[in-house]
């Protein structure tokens, strides 16, 4: 008899793994996109403060006030790919040089420590650092503001890397999980395969119980059909007692209808032979 089909427990086990760890490996991915970006960020801003930095240190006292003369090196070490703002500003506001409109919505330097803050300068997303040169000339007193600007770009493509070099490591490691957890799904349900392998090569009247070891999970399985096997073993042996009663019974009445026939065979006088032949039937009608 073949059983309708039904659901794999193999396969829903398996399923189910793979589907966690696809989750995981999502969630893993967007970890590691976040701390792409945010490697980057730290990278290029060490650049920007760095380059704000220098220019701060090229500020200088004249008689007609502060000046600034950002030095060469100071631009040159960002990157070449992205385009590159920069203003300097008196403790007044005043504009010393540089780009007017970069960030006016920003504040005022309090401290040589740099601040960076993303905008957008005419439609482009832009990473600003400002830093603050301290002036203690009497007539010019004050924090002079330097600002920094950089696109982008570069930015985004180093996060690309570092997320694609990380990336497909992880790939392959969830790779060979899967394969990892379908051996392992195949080794725990190898008792099972061991246990129909026992019963399909059974003679048909062996009921004795199963004796393979089995996971705790099927031993409660394994337990019943041993229990079922003993209680079919006892009517089995029921049914072969009153097989052999009944045939006992019936081997009797038929050798004493043989004997009764075998005499009746012999007889000549018809008077006995009538008789014999009635004895007969009347055995025949007792036995059936």
């Amino acid at each position: 008899m073949t059983l309708p089909d039904s659901f794999s427990i193999r396969r829903r086990v398996f399923t189910l793994g793979a589907a966690l760890l696809a989750c995981a490996l999502i969630g893993l991915v967007f970890f590691l996109r976040d701390y792409a970006q945010r490697a980057a960020e730290q990278a290029f801003d060490r650049l920007l403060a760095a380059s704000a930095l220098t220019i701060a240190g090229s500020v200088q006292i004249e008689d007609n006030g502060v000046t600034v003369e950002p030095p060469v090196s100071s631009l040159a070490m960002l990157s070449g790919s992205e385009r590159v703002f920069y203003e300097a500003r008196a403790s007044n506001g005043r504009l010393i040089t540089g780009y007017a409109d970069l960030a006016p919505g920003l504040p005022l330097a309090q401290s040589a420590t740099p601040v960076f803050a993303y905008l957008r300068y005419h439609d482009e997303p832009v990473r600003v650092a400002t830093v603050g040169r301290l002036v203690s000339a009497s007539q010019h007193a004050g924090w002079v503001t330097v600002r920094v600007a950089e696109t982008l770009g570069s930015r985004e493509e180093l996060a690309d890397e570092i997320l694609g070099r990380s990336v497909l490591p992880l790939i392959v490691v969830s790779l060979v999980a899967l394969g990892l957890l379908w051996f392992g799904v195949q080794r725990a349900f190898a008792p099972l395969a061991v246990v129909e392998s026992e019963l399909r090569h059974r003679a048909p009247d062996d009921l004795t119980p199963l004796v393979t070891p089995v996971p705790i999970e099927v031993r409660r399985l394994v337990e019943a059909l041993n229990a079922f096997m003993q209680r079919l073993s006892g009517i089995m042996d029921t049914l072969n007692t009153l097989v052999a009663d009944a045939a006992h019974q019936v081997r009797t009445p038929l050798a004493s209808l043989r004997a009764q026939a075998e005499v009746a065979l012999d007889e000549t006088d018809p008077k006995r032979l009538h008789e014999r032949l009635g004895r007969i039937h009347q055995n025949a009608t007792h036995a059936s």
